[in-house]
Formats: C-alpha cells, structure tokens, sequence
C-alpha cells in the first residue's frame, strides 16, 4: 500500500489541500519529508501536523510514513496553540524566539498549557529566565493552578504574602510542602528554598 507522501492523487479519504496550505508547505510529499528528516522548525511541523490530519489523514498513517510517534504530534499541537496564545497576549519577542528555536523548548511549552491566561505570559518569561525542563514547567503549571484553588478553598486573606505570581506560586507550595514533611531534617531546607524562590 503506498504511503500518504506516494499518492499522486488524493485518496477518497483526503481533503484537497487550499491554495494557502499548499503555497506556505508545498504538497503532501513534501510536508512528509519534512516532517521525517525534521527538517523545518517544530512550530512548522506542528502546522504540516494540522493540515494533514484537517485532509483526513490519520495519526498512524503520518507515525508510519514520516516517524513522528501520535505522543509527539499532540504535544507539537498543543505547544503551538500556548504559542500562539502567547502571541496574542503580547509576549515578547525574546520569549518567542527561544520557545520556537529549539525543539526541546516545545515540550517546555507544552508544560505551561494549564496556566490560565492571565499569567501565561509571565510564566512563559519565568520559565525561559530558570532554564526549566519539560518537567519543571509542568510543576510550575500544577503550583499556578493549586494557587488558584488554595485562594478559592481558604481566601485571599489566608495566603498574605503570597502574590499571584510564578515565583510566588512556587514557593506556596514548597511552604506547603514543608509543613507536610515530617522529617525535620528537609523542613528548614526547603523552606530556605521557598524563600529564596519567593519575590514577594
């Protein structure tokens, strides 16, 4: 059977590619190759990744045809809609650059899809600033988003001290964590750390 990139015509189950889609990444073929040597940009595969599967192409057939497992192409997608979402609450382009430029960087910003929008960009900024890995922005999305439920759960009053930012976020919940650890030995060490992470 001949892969996606081989058909000279579009199989019954695919959408003839727009004027548009076809100037910007050019044929099928040539958006597979792509996408197999890794040749473009991620935030551009990402985008080839969008037009397939729109003409009806399947997941496993791009997996098959191009090496790009289903696990990489939703993280791609989802790290290119925080892109854009970024981009249009006005990051700054310095932020941008460095999430567009490596491929490491994407899954960094898939980390970050669950913070709310109103702190998106500076939490985008904090995150470039510490060098996190994909691990460590997706901790910094859970600690933004267990700050809003701890504010909704206890109320504002309850968390003096705190601000309502990356840092602060952070180091709420490293407090917590000490306050949950029995053992003496890691309390003052990591309350040593919430402090020095904490900017308020």
């Amino acid at each position: 059977q001949d892969g996606i990139e081989d058909q000279g015509t579009f199989s019954p189950f695919m959408k003839p590619l727009s004027r548009e889609e076809t100037g910007k990444f050019g044929s099928v073929k040539n958006m597979v190759q792509n996408l197999r040597y890794r040749a473009a940009p991620w935030m551009e595969r990402a985008e080839m990744i969008d037009i397939l599967l729109r003409s009806g192409v399947s997941p496993e057939a791009i997996t098959e045809d191009a090496g790009v497992t289903s696990m990489e192409q939703g993280n791609w997608r989802v790290a290119l809609e925080v892109m854009n979402s970024l981009k249009s609450l006005g990051s700054e382009d310095e932020v941008l650059k460095y999430y567009a430029g490596d491929e490491e960087n994407a899954e960094v910003a898939f980390g970050l899809r669950y913070i709310p929008k109103d702190l998106r960009v500076e939490a985008a900024k904090y995150a470039m600033e510490k060098n996190m890995d994909s691990i460590e922005s997706e901790s910094l999305s859970r600690n933004i988003v267990d700050y809003n439920r701890i504010k909704s759960r206890v109320g504002e009053n309850a968390l003096k001290g705190f601000e309502y930012t990356p840092a602060d976020c952070v180091a709420l919940r490293l407090y917590i964590q000490a306050a949950e650890d029995y053992d003496q030995n890691n309390v003052a060490g990591t309350i040593s750390k919430a402090r020095e992470t904490g900017c308020s």
